[in-house]
């Protein structure tokens, strides 16, 4: 049975045990949700309320019909429904299905994902809060009872966790693949390598529009995930962010003057990532804006800065391949003035 809006509601079948709360959908099928908004319509905090008000008054009921060494036993059995039809069959469902709007997103990704996260991380707190302050000490009184129901529920939270871990990981996928298109399509050709007298933006226009992303997709993170969840997610996005902008940047050829505007955007670049609140994220954009310096210093400076301790953490290939980009490295003879043995 699952907890979800639909016009297909029907009277729970197990009313006998519940109730008859009529909160429960009969078919998996029929009620699926096939849009971002019926996706964050289903996830309903009040209706988890009220399901938690009516196993309440089902625990109350069982406790003045049955003998109380009886009472553990009915309501382990509660317990059981609750798992299937709460946990696996609606909450672990509604990870699935949202977490799968991932995988048609042709345009922006789909945040709906994120803001059902958000809204399960919620009610299983609410579950839990519950759970600990109703369902134990009833439980606890029968020593054979409560240690079956803790595994149960320890592994409905491990297999609600792996959902959720499955679907960060294609969101970080989709915000990799759209910023991969804007870098594409808005970064020009010589944007690093203008002409002569061409007037130089504060930031590229791939940059701009990046960075606005960027910063939408933090606000949708920060305001649907909390805790490990959201540490673990925005350090794997902010690393994979910045392995990205080091492939993107391999590609130009930067003149003396687009070297000021690759240097702006990668500035502008490190103060977006730098909301995401990680150290090793700051350290490899720390790291990428000692890289892309090797554009602004004469020629004649570049043996001395190649030393610089901070440049030690990087591979020497890729340093190299970053020189080579220098729009004066054949003219200034850049690879004898460091010694390079080119193939």
């Amino acid at each position: 049975r699952v907890l979800f809006r639909s016009k297909k509601e029907r009277v729970d079948p197990t009313a006998a045990v519940t109730g008859g709360t009529g909160l429960l959908a009969d078919s998996v099928d029929d009620v699926r949700p096939t849009s971002s908004p019926e996706f964050v319509a289903a996830v309903d905090v009040a209706r988890v309320d009220k399901l938690l008000d009516a196993t309440d008054g089902v625990m109350a009921r069982c406790m003045l019909l049955c003998d109380e060494t009886d009472a553990p036993a009915h309501v382990q059995q509660l317990m059981t429904l609750w798992f299937k039809g709460f946990g696996y069959e609606y909450l672990d469902q509604l990870l699935n299905w949202s977490s799968d709007l991932l995988n048609l997103a042709t345009t922006k990704p789909d945040a709906t994902f994120l803001t059902v996260v958000g809204r399960v991380n919620l009610i299983v707190q609410k579950f839990l809060h519950h759970f600990h302050e109703n369902i134990v000490p009833i439980l606890s009184t029968n020593p054979n009872v409560l240690p079956p129901i803790q595994l149960e529920r320890k592994k409905l939270l491990s297999t609600l966790e792996a959902s959720i871990l499955k679907g960060l990981q294609k969101s970080v996928h989709s915000i990799l693949i759209f910023v991969e298109r804007i870098l594409t399509n808005d970064q020009r050709k010589n944007d690093y390598k203008p002409k002569e007298d061409e007037p130089m933006p504060d930031l590229s226009m791939a940059c701009k529009n990046v960075i606005t992303f960027l910063k939408a997709q933090h606000r949708e993170i920060v305001n649907s995930l909390d805790g490990k969840n959201l540490e673990r997610f925005l350090n794997i996005l902010g690393s994979n962010l910045y392995n990205t902008m080091l492939n993107h940047f391999r590609k130009f050829q930067v003149s003396t003057e687009g070297a000021f505007l690759i240097t702006r955007d990668v500035r502008a670049y490190q103060d977006a990532l730098h909301l995401f609140g990680s150290k090793k994220v700051d350290e490899q954009m720390d790291q990428l804006r000692l890289i892309t310096t090797i554009f602004m210093l004469p020629a004649e400076s570049l043996p001395q800065y190649l030393e610089e301790e901070g440049l030690k953490a990087i591979e020497e290939d890729v340093i190299l391949e970053f020189v080579q980009k220098r729009a004066d490295y054949k003219t200034n003879k850049i690879a004898r003035l460091l010694h390079i043995v080119e193939k």
